[in-house]
């Protein structure tokens, strides 16, 4: 009898548990689509074909070349894409200043990675030569202005880590070795190698612990990571038995140097979450959040602790959104289904510099997405 008394509670449970389910499923409005929402600015062969000079104009790499592998030669041109009005603008003097040197490029990529420097002068970015190139040099960084002039090759960093180190000049950090013995501390850098655009003969190699060497080692680390140094960031911390936790931290602008930033909010997602991505917008105002959820709704965990062989077929997607730390809301763009083809990490999700346009890389082309 007792038996059956809690076969019977355990059927109403279930029967109320999905009745629940269904309510939610239907009367919980559609959640957006982000490839409704967003804009699709431009087609691009590859992820490291385009860059954006300003939330203004797009930078595009187009490779022509009749035999696009590493052994022939680069064709092509660069352009530039008004992303309101798709007017394209070919940078006849840039892709002139680069055929003119077509056979350090090999097809494959061409030039490619590009990266305006702050100041909006000049322009630097990365290459590989053809196989058999006589030079040996296997790979190269280049420089030039926006018109073609001041063009520039630097022999490859190699592993090291280049960024710009301030306005208009480029370089990083010099170890003494390649990497560090395992599980041991991050080497600190001996020296910091600086390289000028304008002035290309006249490198310095500056002690990493001059004032001037920290001076472009902070510049590096925080125009990369401007939230760390005095605005939001997420933190992400994983309960598996439960759910899964993204903490939103602050530190006040204008804190002193080494000031611990304290928990402003946490997010909550169901098991089996996880951030992929996440950035503070330049005016650290807003966080970006780019989040994979499993697709299962909480309410099967439930379930599943009253019956554990209870199956339910999920269906992963990933979903974009946006922290605004005055209000402290999170703002829904949009999802996008979880394929087997789709790599969610290289869908190079950033702000733009106007703080409030993403950009993102899907599927061979770009978009830019409101969070207006």
């Amino acid at each position: 009898m007792k038996r059956r008394r809690l076969t019977i509670y355990l059927v109403a449970i279930l029967g109320i548990a999905g009745v629940l389910a269904l309510a939610v499923n239907l009367f919980s409005p559609p959640a957006p689509l982000l490839l409704q929402r967003a804009t699709k600015v431009a087609d691009v062969q590859e992820d490291s074909a385009y860059c954006w000079l300003s939330s203004k104009e797009l930078l595009l790499v187009t490779n022509t070349s009749r035999r696009p592998d590493p052994w022939g030669l680069w064709s092509g041109h660069i352009d530039t894409i008004d992303p309101q009005t798709r007017q394209r603008t070919r940078l006849e003097g840039l892709t002139a200043a680069i055929m003119c040197h077509a056979d350090h490029y090999n097809a494959l990529h061409g030039p490619m990675m590009f990266s305006p420097s702050p100041d909006g002068k000049w322009l630097r970015w990365s290459a590989f030569t053809p196989v058999g190139d006589k030079s040996g040099r296997g790979a190269f960084v280049a420089t030039a202005r926006m018109d073609g002039s001041g063009y520039h090759e630097w022999p490859s960093p190699g592993f090291a880590i280049t960024s710009w180190l301030d306005g208009h000049r480029w370089g990083g950090p010099v170890y003494a070795s390649r990497s560090s013995p395992s599980g041991s501390a991050p080497e600190a850098p001996t020296s910091v190698i600086v390289h000028d655009p304008a002035h290309p003969t006249a490198d310095r190699l500056l002690p990493a612990d001059s004032p001037e060497a920290r001076k472009m080692l902070t510049y590096m680390i925080t125009s990369h990571s401007p939230g760390r140094q005095s605005a939001t960031l997420a933190g992400f911390s994983e309960d598996k038995h439960t759910n899964v936790e993204i903490d939103i931290m602050s530190t006040p602008t204008g804190a002193a140097a080494g000031t611990l930033p304290s928990k402003l909010d946490t997010l909550i997602y169901p098991p089996g979450s996880w951030l992929v991505t996440e950035e503070t917008n330049p005016q650290q105002t807003r966080v970006l959040l780019f989040v994979h959820e499993s697709g299962i709704p909480l309410w099967v965990s439930f379930v599943r602790k009253l019956l554990p062989a209870y199956s339910y077929s999920s269906h992963p997607f990933e979903h974009l959104c946006f922290y605004k730390a005055d209000t402290r809301e999170v703002i829904e763009i949009g999802r996008i289904d979880e394929t087997p083809s789709h790599d969610e990490t290289s869908m190079k999700i950033s702000w733009l510099p106007d703080g409030k346009n993403i950009q993102f890389f899907y599927k061979n082309a770009v978009y830019i997405v409101p969070t207006q």
